[in-house]
């Protein structure tokens, strides 16, 4: 599997052929959302905190989870509950910035990297996503109510590993 970094609007002559190119997109990219997934998101955690190590800072992880989706799935089935993860994934990109890297790391579960931040900025985030994914939302078929929950966990030195930094946000997300 490629380990290099993908960005869209991928170069045919990095990767060979336009087919290539959409192969190595497809192997870095959730295909109901666009968002980058797990193996993207780890590469990008692991370039970002290795630049702990050369630049002093912060490094942001959240993790976000949507609230009764379970529900949505049952009432009004499983469209729907894309329909619902798609909204949700356009809402994370209009909040986060450009150099966030966000993942639908599968489920209702997404995660994001928040690289060169501080602590309140981590916050501040957090307050954004809760608050931007907040609200109804029309399915055709039926209103849900959206809500999440959010856990972060921020580190400012390369001595802590990528792995516990996702599980201490992860853990956060259930306090």
């Amino acid at each position: 599997m490629p380990t290099n970094i993908v960005w869209q609007g991928l170069d045919p002559d990095i990767y060979g052929s336009p087919d290539q190119a959409q192969l190595a997109h497809q192997a870095l990219h959730d295909p109901l959302t666009g968002l980058a997934n797990r193996t993207l998101f780890t590469d990008r955690l692991v370039h970002a905190h290795a630049l702990l190590r050369r630049k002093p800072g912060y490094l942001g992880v959240l993790c976000v989870d949507l609230d009764r989706f379970k529900e949505v799935n049952d009432s009004y089935g499983h469209d729907a509950g894309d329909q619902v993860i798609r909204e949700v994934a356009r809402r994370l990109k209009a909040i986060c910035r450009e150099t966030d890297t966000i993942c639908r790391l599968g489920g209702d579960e997404f995660a994001i990297i928040q690289p060169d931040t501080t602590p309140q900025g981590c916050a501040a985030l957090a307050q954004r996503v809760v608050e931007g994914l907040r609200g109804d939302l029309d399915l055709g078929v039926g209103r849900v109510e959206l809500s999440c929950s959010v856990g972060v966990a921020v580190v400012s030195d390369a001595g802590q590993g990528q792995a516990e930094m996702l599980r201490q946000a992860d853990v956060a997300l259930y306090r």
